[in-house]
């Protein structure tokens, strides 16, 4: 009797740990990214070089902002230019994945996963496409 018990608690023991590993986002890096993040900048992870966002936005934008907010929603700002006042902004929805390391954004129903390279309380870089990173600066 006590040898098939052994196995059943080994098993029961396996499937409660793996259960608890798989628990994702934590409340720790869901409370890192809430708030407005500034677009700082774009870095090519291949050379390491920064440029400006106005790559990223064709040139029709020299400020970008998004924040997240606790009911899992986003609004990203940009500022309107040729002498334009205000900004123009999107919204969605966003959600961490995979323990934390993905993060993703929905707009227009479509699902967009960015891995997170870097995040601390003031500093996120996310990955864009291909070796394109996004420097995002936490706003106070």
């Amino acid at each position: 009797m006590r040898k098939i018990f052994f196995p059943l608690n080994i098993i029961t023991l396996f499937l409660l740990l793996s259960s608890m590993n798989n628990k994702y986002p934590t409340n720790e890096i869901e409370n890192d990214i809430l708030g407005v993040w500034k677009w700082e900048a774009i870095i090519n992870s291949e050379n390491n070089e920064k440029e400006d966002i106005s790559m990223v936005t064709n040139g029709l934008a020299s400020e970008v902002k998004t924040e997240y907010k606790k009911d899992y929603t986003y609004i990203e700002y940009k500022n309107k230019l040729q002498g334009e006042e205000g900004y123009s902004k999107n919204e969605g929805q966003w959600k961490l994945e995979k323990k934390g390391t993905i993060l993703s954004h929905n707009s227009k129903g479509k699902w967009r996963p960015s891995k997170i390279f870097k995040l601390t309380k003031d500093t996120l870089l996310i990955g864009m496409r291909g070796p394109i990173q996004l420097l995002m600066i936490k706003e106070k």
